[in-house]
C-alpha cells in the first residue's frame, strides 16, 4: 500500500523549504520599489542572492561538521534532524511573519529597511538549511519519501514560475512585477505553509535511534588496541561513509554546479527571433515555466519503476555529459556575446531547457533517494554493522549530499558571471 500521508507530509515539507528562496526573490520588486532613491536600491536583488545561498551553505555545513565532530562542542539538538526539521520550520514561520509587517512599516528609513529585511533573508536561508534536515530524518525510510521532499521543491519552483507568467499574460507587466498586494500574499502563504508542514511532521516515519547521542569518530584517531567490543556501536568512521558516497556528492555537485552555469544567467540573455512573438517577457516567462516544470517532472520520475537507479558511475558520468547543454544553449540566439552562429529557433530552446530541468531534476533527486542507503549498507562481513550503526551512517550521507547540493548551486552560480 503506497504511503499516502507520509508522501504528502515530505511533499509539504519540500515545498516550504524552496518556499524562502522563491518568496525573496518574487517579492525583490516590492522592496525595491522601498528602497527607492537609496544606495541599495539597484544591489538589493544580487544581495538577496548572495546573503542566501551563502548563509545556507554555512548553516548547512555547521550541520553537518556537528553531526560528524569527534567531540559536542555544538548544541545538542543540531545532532537530532527531526529537532532541526522542527526548528527550521518555526524559524521559518517566525521570519516571515515578521517580514509581513515590515512590507507595512512605511515608517522605517531605507537604511534600516534594507538592514532589517537583509537580516530576515539570512534567518529564513538558516531556516531552509535546518529543514533539509528532512533527508537525514527520512534516510532509513522507504526512498520513495526523500524523493517526495525532491519533489516538493520541484512542485514550489514551478507553481511561482508559473503564477509569474500567468501574472504577465494577464496585466501585461513585466516579468519582474511590483504588486504589493500580490507579494504579501506570497509572504503571508510561505509563512501558512510552515504551520501546515509542521503539522503534518507526525506523518513522517520515525526510527528508534532519533534521540540517541552518538560521537563521530574519525577513522585516523581509533585506536584498535583501546576498543571494546561494548564501545563499538559508537564508533562511525566517518571517512569510510564520505569514501562510499563520493560518487554520489560528485554527481549532485556537478549536476547542479552546470545548471546554474548557465541558468537563468545565460538562458534569460536568449531573445526570440520569431516576429510573432512581441513580449520579450513572456518568452522569459515561458522559458523559466519550461526548465521548472522539466525539474519538477525529473524529480518525479525516480519514483516510478525503472526510472531509478542507484549505480554511482551512471549518476557520475549522466551529470558530467549534461555539461553539452553550455555549447547547445550558445547557439540559440544570444544576442550578447554572440559567439556561434543561432542553429537553434524559439521553440527548439524552449525544448532545450525543458530537457535540461527534466535531466537536472532527475540527478537531484535519484542521488538524495539512493545515497543515503549505500552509505548505510552493510558489507563488511567480518564486522557486521549494528542497524544503529547504519542509521547514523545514513544520517551523515543525506546530510552531506544536502551540502553537496549546494556546493554545486553556489559555483555554478559563481560561474555563471562569465555567461553574463
Amino acid at each position: 500500500m503506497f504511503p499516502w500521508r507520509p508522501y504528502a507530509a515530505a511533499v509539504s515539507v519540500g515545498v516550504t523549504a524552496l518556499a524562502a528562496f522563491n518568496t525573496w526573490i518574487t517579492a525583490v520588486p516590492l522592496f525595491t520599489a522601498r528602497l527607492a532613491g537609496s544606495p541599495f536600491e539597484h544591489t538589493f536583488e544580487a544581495l538577496v542572492s548572495a546573503v542566501f545561498n551563502w548563509t545556507n551553505l554555512g548553516a548547512q555545513v555547521l550541520v553537518l561538521v556537528s553531526t560528524t565532530a569527534s567531540t559536542p562542542s555544538f548544541p545538542r539538538f543540531l545532532n537530532s534532524p527531526m529537532r532541526r526539521l522542527k526548528a527550521g520550520l518555526a524559524l521559518h514561520f517566525g521570519v516571515f511573519n515578521a517580514t509581513l509587517l515590515l512590507v507595512h512599516a512605511d515608517y522605517l528609513s531605507p537604511e534600516i529597511f534594507f538592514a532589517v529585511i537583509l537580516w530576515c533573508v539570512a534567518m529564513s536561508a538558516i531556516a531552509a538549511a535546518l529543514m533539509m534536515s528532512v533527508y537525514a530524518v527520512l534516510s532509513g525510510a522507504p526512498p520513495i519519501l526523500s524523493q517526495a521532499v525532491s519533489s516538493g521543491n520541484g512542485i514550489a519552483g514551478f507553481v511561482v514560475s508559473l503564477g509569474a507568467l500567468i501574472v504577465v499574460l494577464g496585466s501585461e507587466k513585466t516579468f519582474h512585477v511590483f504588486d504589493k498586494q500580490s507579494d504579501s500574499i506570497m509572504i503571508a502563504f510561505s509563512s501558512a505553509i510552515s504551520v501546515i508542514t509542521y503539522m503534518s511532521l507526525p506523518w513522517l516515519p520515525t526510527d528508534h535511534t532519533e534521540d540517541e547521542n552518538f560521537d563521530y569518530v574519525p577513522v585516523d584517531q581509533i585506536d584498535e588496541n583501546d576498543i571494546i567490543d561494548e564501545e563499538i556501536d559508537s564508533l562511525i568512521p566517518v571517512q569510510l561513509i564520505f569514501g562510499r558516497i563520493a560518487k554520489h556528492a560528485s554527481a549532485i555537485f556537478i549536476n547542479f554546479a552546470i545548471t546554474l552555469f548557465v541558468f537563468p544567467a545565460l538562458t534569460v540573455s536568449v531573445k526570440p527571433i520569431s516576429t510573432n512573438i512581441k513580449s520579450t517577457d513572456v518568452f522569459t516567462g515561458t522559458m523559466f515555466v519550461a526548465f521548472n516544470l522539466g525539474d519538477c517532472l525529473g524529480k518525479l520520475l525516480p519514483g516510478f519503476p525503472g526510472c531509478q537507479t542507484d549505480n554511482a558511475n551512471f549518476l557520475l558520468y549522466f551529470a558530467i555529459a549534461r555539461a553539452m547543454f553550455v555549447p547547445i544553449l550558445m547557439v540559440c540566439n544570444v544576442p550578447k556575446p554572440s559567439l556561434l552562429p543561432v542553429l537553434i529557433g524559439d521553440y527548439g530552446f524552449i525544448w532545450v531547457v525543458f530537457l535540461m530541468g527534466i535531466s537536472n531534476g532527475w540527478v537531484g533527486s535519484d542521488v538524495l533517494m539512493v545515497g543515503p542507503s549505500a552509505a548505510g549498507a552493510d558489507t563488511d562481513e567480518d564486522r557486521p554493522r549494528t542497524e544503529m550503526q547504519q542509521q547514523q551512517a545514513r544520517r551523515v550521507a543525506a546530510d552531506a549530499l544536502v551540502v553537496s547540493l549546494t556546493l554545486g548551486l553556489a559555483a555554478g552560480g559563481a560561474a555563471s558571471v562569465l555567461m553574463v
